[in-house]
């Protein structure tokens, strides 16, 4: 009796265990009537199991969906939610680079091997959040060619629906953005201008989706999306410019301007309406938004020789802004600022007393006391030192700032980033160089203009510094010791 109550009992657990294969098999034919083949048995059977891909063997599951691929079938929509999802599970466990970079490969072959099929048969939210997966895959690589091409594809066709549907404002309003900032990037930038207007148009009339959040937080929300999308649409009106003209024209800059004016005040709506409820991660943020959209601004006034106004913003973007580092870069830029000044007033090279000289060296040197304090090198601080010791006369001391100044250039500069907006570049991807220099590096040509006019908001003018970065490299070359002298 005893050993028939145990094989009872045993049977009776056995039931309560769930078999993976045996709940493959319960789906025989996916959305499309296909009748599935015995690859996708194998194939499911490891994505239903409780491990998760981050426990069990990457390369066999890929195995056996290449295995399955090969009778060019599709997934079952639920078998797709659950990869997608033990893929979240996988990336989230993960600790190790290599494994990432497998199951990132592995997200972005499997949509797009099922993105016709997802079109289809996938409700449009799903669409929304795949077409996020695919997106977050690509960044990893940052591979954005790859990940515009598929937006390019699968975005229209969600906008579509999203008409037929009645999908959410709000998602409605996020899909907008950012199939406009893919336009931007392709250099389809009437389309870009096209998106982003319906988007801010999208967002000032949305209402919150079911269960999403509260009216005030949905209010901080629309204003937060309203002023980035604005923050957006100032960067593709010099971006635009750059393109089509290979300079800055004053229109583009004043509507820059604006568009930053505009966000800057959303941010303080922000401000002031989270202050009396204590939400000091969205103040925090909001601050430094808005010190931000300041710096944007002060820079761009004094492109256009608007020099007050210019002072005005950067004492703004200083603010209620806590981050030293911040506020570094801002005097940094404020240095810059008075330098220039002097200079558009200068005709000769003395006037060494000029005021605002004076203040271009104060400000500069309190920036290079707080990147000093916060162990940072910044790069183009050197330079403007340089610059400054120059007009004083001090031309030993400007030499050896400019050396300091290139070997830092000449050491970071070595295609891992762009020079012009510092996007990190992966081995072989660099297209776009400075030949004369060999020393400069650029995601594509708007990038190439930007840092060769100066307009890059990182460093100075490559046009300037391309011949001093091409003779200090053939100097080293030829002299190795001399690079070691130097930093004596």
């Amino acid at each position: 009796m005893g050993k028939k109550s145990k094989r009872r009992q045993t049977s009776s657990s056995a039931k309560g265990r769930s078999n993976p294969m045996a709940e493959a098999r319960r789906i025989r034919t996916n959305e499309a009537g296909e009748i599935l083949m015995d690859a996708y048995y194998q194939f499911s059977s490891l994505v239903l199991s409780s491990e998760g891909l981050g426990v069990i063997d990457l390369n066999k599951t890929v195995n056996f969906y290449t295995e399955f691929r090969r009778h060019n079938q599709f997934l079952p929509i639920q078998i797709l939610r659950q990869t997608m999802l033990k893929c979240d599970e996988a990336l989230i466990e993960s600790g190790e680079q290599q494994e990432m970079f497998e199951i990132n490969q592995f997200i972005i072959s499997l949509l797009e091997d099922h993105e016709d099929f997802v079109k289809r048969h996938v409700s449009i939210d799903y669409q929304f959040l795949l077409h996020h997966k695919f997106v977050s895959a690509c960044a990893f690589f940052r591979n954005d060619a790859k990940s515009c091409s598929y937006s390019e594809r699968v975005l229209p066709h969600i906008l579509a629906q999203s008409e037929e549907e009645g999908f959410n404002h709000s998602k409605k309003a996020i899909v907008l953005a950012e199939y406009a900032d893919f336009c931007k990037k392709i250099g389809k930038y009437d389309d870009s201008k096209k998106y982003y207007d319906e988007a801010l148009l999208t967002w000032k009339v949305s209402l919150p989706y079911e269960g999403c959040m509260d009216d005030f937080e949905f209010m901080l929300l629309k204003k937060d999306r309203q002023a980035s999308i604005l923050i957006s649409q100032a960067d593709l009106a010099l971006t635009r410019s750059i393109a089509e003209k290979k300079s800055v024209a004053k229109e583009a800059r004043r509507d820059s301007i604006n568009n930053w004016n505009a966000a800057s005040e959303l941010y303080q709506e922000i401000i002031e309406n989270t202050k009396p409820r204590h939400v000091f991660v969205c103040i925090e943020s909001a601050i430094s938004s808005k010190s931000q959209c300041h710096l944007l601004m002060a820079i761009q006034y004094g492109k256009l020789k608007q020099w007050n106004d210019a002072e005005e913003n950067f004492e703004r973007a200083i603010g209620q802004n806590d981050s030293a580092a911040d506020i570094a870069m801002v005097r940094m830029r404020i240095g810059r600022l008075y330098f220039d000044r002097y200079i558009h007033n200068s005709t000769t090279v003395d006037g060494q007393h000029d005021e605002n000289l004076s203040k271009a060296i104060i400000q500069t040197s309190i920036a290079s006391h707080k990147f000093e304090t916060l162990n940072a090198k910044s790069p183009p601080i050197f330079l403007d030192r340089a610059h400054q010791s120059y007009f004083l006369g001090h031309i030993y001391e400007a030499i050896d700032h400019a050396i300091s100044y290139l070997k830092i250039y000449v050491k970071i500069r070595t295609g891992l980033c762009c020079n012009a907006c510092n996007q990190p570049h992966l081995d072989g991807e660099v297209k776009h160089y400075c030949k004369a220099c060999n020393a400069a590096f650029y995601c594509n040509r708007v990038c190439q203009y930007q840092d060769w006019r100066g307009e890059n908001q990182i460093s100075a003018k490559h046009r300037s510094l391309c011949p001093l970065v091409k003779a200090w490299k053939q100097l080293c070359e030829m002299r190795p010791e001399v690079e070691d002298m130097a930093s004596q």
